[in-house]
């Protein structure tokens, strides 16, 4: 799925550049973002030569992929929040370029993802609303973290988030967060689409304005 959406487009044509594509979770110009969190993994090609050679093609004819006589058929469920909802149109639409099929679920709230009643949902959340990573980190990955909505379990990445927990030199810190990173991003079951773009407006009398941090920080 990495492989099918096209995030540059979103953020540049669908969203009219209110959005910046992400494959990571941090912003690329913080101190924790990896070097590939600001380059596109978008390639509609190699997402269909991975479905063919795990088995998946199209054999009736009918523009949709299958294996052992199934096709593949999601449910996409999303919440009233931002753009999801215009993102979620989107993503089934090239859910459908590569053969496979998707329904698109509404919901009021995010009580969805706790029920687990989805294949593929979405969630926004500030990934760095101190300037530190460590919280989001230890919601999103941890047994029992507030946004660890899909039950993600993965004994590595528990070992080093603990040592992050534990860990004050800044050096260290940011070693161990980009090691998560790359476990997480590795196990293809999460997939970031972008961060918020904040845009001020004021009155030409206001003079050094400056945004607060964690603002700043919330992109």
């Amino acid at each position: 799925m990495q492989k099918a959406i096209d995030k540059e487009s979103i953020a540049k044509y669908l969203l009219d550049g209110t959005m910046t594509a992400t494959d990571g979770p941090f912003t690329s110009d913080s101190e924790y973002a990896l070097p590939s969190s600001n380059v596109s993994s978008y390639n509609e090609a190699e997402a269909k030569q991975i479905l063919e050679s795990a088995g998946y093609v199209d054999t009736d004819g009918d523009g949709y992929v299958e294996k052992d006589g199934q096709n593949i058929s999601l449910t996409i469920a999303y919440y009233k929040r931002l753009s999801q909802e215009a993102i979620a149109t989107e993503l089934q639409s090239a859910l459908k370029k590569i053969g496979i099929q998707s329904e698109l679920q509404l919901h009021e709230g995010t009580k969805y993802l706790t029920n687990k009643e989805y294949d593929l949902g979405f969630y926004s959340m500030v990934t760095m609303p101190t300037g530190d990573p460590a919280y989001y980190l230890n919601a999103l990955l941890s047994e029992g973290g507030t946004v660890n909505f899909s039950g993600y379990d993965n004994h590595a990445i528990q070992v080093l988030l603990k040592q992050l927990n534990d860990t004050y030199d800044t050096k260290q810190r940011k070693e161990i967060v980009k090691q998560i990173e790359e476990m997480l991003l590795a196990s293809y079951s999460i997939t970031y689409i972008g961060f918020n773009n904040l845009i001020f407006a004021t009155r030409k009398r206001i003079k050094e304005l400056c945004p607060s941090c964690y603002r700043l920080l919330s992109n």
